[in-house]
């Protein structure tokens, strides 16, 4: 195939798959080489997870087999309602693997799906690469995507397993953005920003906040390119806009109930009074 070509959606398919299972492989190796869950005794559930996600997983497991709900538990210290945790990035539709395994397991599945979450992060951003840069060359845009899947941020993350959703949606933030300035189509960003602040809200909003700069970047790129009317850079920002509010709308199936179970947690209320306080000055 000539650079200069675009890819076929067959071939960015292709491109993106061979990334996802070049990255699955490499751990799988590592894994069975390091006696690593499944293969030993060693994981990735350490540090933060050893002490605070494997604990919710459990809690999780109880849920998913029907023996509690997700509210009101006094797995939470003294009790409390375990929502507004659950939906800071234990949410993800990944935990549903938790059926296929047991409590004596949970290292198990906890290191498989850190595993799933590095490769799905490589696929997204092959589909990104080839969608956005089509002259870039298949083989390199594998080796890029492998190297953003099992990048130092992502391996130092592998104990805090929900900043990983982030870095797997973001490469579909960023081809969202790029969608609304030359096409004017907002979907996929109204999914991207519905599906990561709905299924772990903190790193969507993270997302959020660097699609912004990305905007920016694709506006002066395309500016570049072709010379806009003030009327269609405007068309372009409503889009943009109507698109982020739409997705934050979606999300409220399962964030505004989070909303008010912070605002009556004592940990994670805001009172602005504590800021007056704060700076209060006496004479």
């Amino acid at each position: 195939m000539e650079n200069n070509e675009i890819k076929s959606r067959k071939e960015v398919v292709g491109l993106s798959v061979i990334s996802f299972i070049s990255v699955t492989v490499i751990i799988l190796i590592l894994f069975y080489h390091n006696g690593f869950a499944p293969f030993g005794n060693n994981s990735f559930a350490c540090w933060d997870a050893n002490i605070d996600y494997l604990d919710i997983f459990a809690f999780l497991k109880d849920a998913l087999s029907g023996k509690h709900g997700i509210g009101y538990s006094f797995s939470k210290v003294l009790g409390g309602n375990m929502l507004g945790v659950i939906t800071t990035g234990y949410f993800s539709p990944l935990n549903l693997l938790l059926v296929f395994f047991d409590k004596a397991h949970l290292n198990d599945f906890f290191d498989i799906v850190v595993m799933l979450k590095y490769g799905i992060a490589a696929f997204t951003m092959a589909w990104f690469i080839n969608r956005r840069f089509n002259q870039i060359n298949g083989a390199i845009s594998v080796a890029l995507s492998v190297s953003y899947g099992l990048c130092q941020y992502n391996l130092a993350q592998a104990s805090n397993i929900f900043f990983l959703e982030g870095m797997y949606m973001l490469p579909l933030f960023m081809l969202g953005t790029y969608y609304i300035v030359r096409n004017n189509s907002p979907y996929l960003l109204v999914f991207c920003v519905g599906y990561n602040i709905a299924f772990g809200w903190y790193t969507g909003a993270m997302n959020c906040i660097f699609t912004v700069i990305w905007a920016l970047f694709e506006f002066f790129w395309y500016g570049c390119e072709k010379k806009q009317t003030i009327k269609s850079f405007l068309l372009t920002i409503r889009t943009f806009i109507i698109a982020a509010i739409s997705g934050l709308l979606i999300s409220m199936v399962f964030f505004y109930p989070t909303i008010l179970c912070l605002r009556k947690s004592t940990e994670g209320s805001l009172d602005f009074n504590l800021f007056k306080d704060s700076f209060s000055w006496t004479v």
